[in-house]
């Protein structure tokens, strides 16, 4: 345990080193609100140094919901998250009743998980907005033709396999045989200190806002 411990920790260090410190010193549009289908967002924002400036964070939509919050933020992000029975090891929430559904993986809590939505929510810079999906989570190709359709410039969908008629498309190259992207936030493998995430370069996106 301790090996590994310590493992990981160097394993952290180094990708510190190698590769993130270079990403944020290239990154010059620093107050983005990222919103995110899942905990992709989160770790762009803690990894590049940023002040979480969306409330989507340690949480994953099913694609379906992630459209719908999409088209109107400003009404979602008002409504109050409500716990609802689920077999999932972690606390599930709507946004109101019968509403949009919340996988709060990374808290012990639908009321933490409000705390911090509503502290977050208040940061979320609609001029400065940029959407962050994969084909994960139910992810049919109907949802990603209407993810590609909404009016958003800064938008990227990652997904398995090509798809060059989906313009916010990025294929994550390795997972062709697969049903879809791998999680985008892990390690490429046990040795890597590359996350999966490293296939798209996240800072020259955001400082080439739209």
């Amino acid at each position: 345990m301790i090996i590994k411990d310590i493992y990981k920790q160097l394993r952290l260090y180094l990708r510190d080193r190698i590769i993130l410190s270079g990403k944020r010193q290239r990154l010059n549009n620093r107050n983005v609100t990222i919103i995110s289908s899942d905990c992709t967002g989160g770790m762009v924002y803690k990894e590049l140094g940023m002040e979480f400036k969306s409330p989507t964070i340690n949480m994953f939509f099913n694609a379906g919901d992630f459209i719908t919050f999409c088209r109107d933020i400003s009404y979602w992000i008002d409504r109050p998250m409500i716990e609802v029975e689920d077999d999932a090891p972690y606390p599930v929430a709507e946004l109101g009743e019968g509403g949009i559904r919340l996988h709060l993986v990374h808290y012990k809590s639908v009321e933490e998980a409000q705390e911090k939505w509503n502290v977050r929510k208040k940061r979320i810079d609609f001029n400065n907005l940029f959407f962050v999906m994969n084909d994960r989570n139910d992810c049919s190709y109907e949802v990603m033709k209407e993810y590609d359709e909404l009016p958003f410039a800064n938008k990227v969908l990652f997904t398995h396999v090509p798809y060059e008629e989906l313009r916010s498309s990025f294929c994550i190259k390795g997972h062709e045989d697969e049903e879809f992207v791998p999680v985008m936030t892990h390690f490429k493998n046990k040795i890597s200190i590359a996350r999966n995430i490293d296939q798209f370069d996240f800072v020259e996106w955001l400082n080439k806002r739209k």
